[in-house]
């Protein structure tokens, strides 16, 4: 279940995380929550161009340790850890289920949380990301199919997903591919 704050809303704070980190968070809007990941090093007002766009929406966006007004831990976080700072973030603003936008390092958490924590996760955007270290993604073609036959397989299921997403390139437009419309074909070699 979505939470949506029906009352229009800005605030800054600290939370406290199950691994003592403090960090900053900032709410805006009302409507169904969106989380925002940011990149690495990057500070949660980097997104301020983009929120605008939104609409009516509940923005949660946070410092991730050690970035911006957020403390910096003593030692490195895990990608695990990393996920349950969303969490303890969403707990502290009451939002049980939300859209979740990462970019960059904040993708390869979104998809920690994703995987983690799917019942809290009710769409799934990933920008300029990739899926883990060390990674070297493939053809158009080739990344649809094994991202569709990984949804298919997983825990997750491919209802989590819902859709693939892929921008041409030189494009800003995106082109959704929901697995309805899918075909993997008899070699699983292409998307029609």
């Amino acid at each position: 279940m979505t939470v949506a704050n029906t009352e229009p809303t800005s605030a800054t704070f600290e939370v406290a995380t199950r691994h003592g980190q403090q960090v900053a968070v900032h709410v805006s809007g009302s409507g169904n929550p969106v989380v925002l990941l940011n990149g690495l090093a990057r500070p949660m007002a980097s997104w301020s161009a983009f929120t605008p766009v939104l609409g009516e929406r509940m923005i949660v966006s946070f410092d991730a340790p050690g970035v911006g007004a957020s403390k910096t831990p003593k030692l490195s976080l895990s990608m695990q850890a990393l996920s349950d700072v969303v969490a303890d973030v969403l707990d502290a603003v009451g939002v049980a289920r939300a859209d979740v936008v990462g970019f960059s390092h904040g993708g390869a958490i979104a998809q920690q949380f994703a995987f983690s924590s799917p019942e809290r996760v009710r769409r799934l955007a990933l920008l300029s990301t990739s899926c883990g270290r060390g990674a070297t993604p493939g053809s158009g073609k080739k990344a649809v199919g094994h991202y569709y036959r990984s949804a298919q397989s997983s825990s997750l299921g491919a209802g989590t997903y819902g859709r693939c997403a892929l921008a041409g390139r030189g494009s800003s437009e995106l082109v959704e591919y929901p697995p309805a419309r899918i075909d993997l074909g008899a070699d699983a070699g292409g998307v029609r």
